[in-house]
């Protein structure tokens, strides 16, 4: 009896992970490559700082990375 009980739960389980993955998959597959617009990137800072220096050298590097154009 505890051994139905047992396999019947792994089998429900099993089930459920079953049709979570198979639902999920097809909905990653289907989004758009990331960035699909421009991103504006917003420093809080005055322009000249440190802060406003390592904002615009990221914003380069990601814009080589994503192949996306930066806004300020």
């Amino acid at each position: 009896m505890q051994k139905e009980k047992f396999l019947r739960t792994m089998v429900s389980v099993g089930l459920v992970a079953f049709l979570i993955i198979a639902f999920a998959i097809p909905g990653a597959q289907a989004q758009a490559k990331f960035p699909s617009r421009p991103i504006t990137m917003i420093c809080p800072y005055g322009a000249g700082g440190g802060t406003d220096a390592v904002a615009r050298i990221v914003a380069v590097l990601m814009e080589q990375d994503w192949g996306s154009r930066s806004t300020w």
